[in-house]
């Protein structure tokens, strides 16, 4: 994706969060994942799950690349945003 387009997104994810944080956190939402399962949880723990996320798969990247005898790339998600003006 190009800059414009990951600050676009960031921008409409920040929105959802807000609206998010600012509903009833306790509510429990109904799922199905892509899997067939279903699922209930509440707001509180998909939030916390969508900003964990992130941070699992960058730390699965640099493990793959550094176990492939590679330097891992930096993975820190506040310098990523201040050196591209996120």
């Amino acid at each position: 994706m190009s800059i414009a387009q990951l600050r676009e997104m960031h921008q409409t994810h920040e929105q959802t969060y807000e609206r998010l944080l600012g509903s009833d956190l306790d509510r429990i939402v109904s799922y199905q994942r892509f899997t067939g399962e279903k699922y209930q949880s509440s707001v509180s723990d998909i939030v916390l799950h969508l900003i964990m996320h992130g941070a699992h798969h960058r730390g699965q990247v640099a493990a793959h690349v550094a176990a492939n005898g590679a330097r891992p790339p930096n993975t820190d998600f506040v310098q990523f945003c201040i050196a591209n003006g996120l």
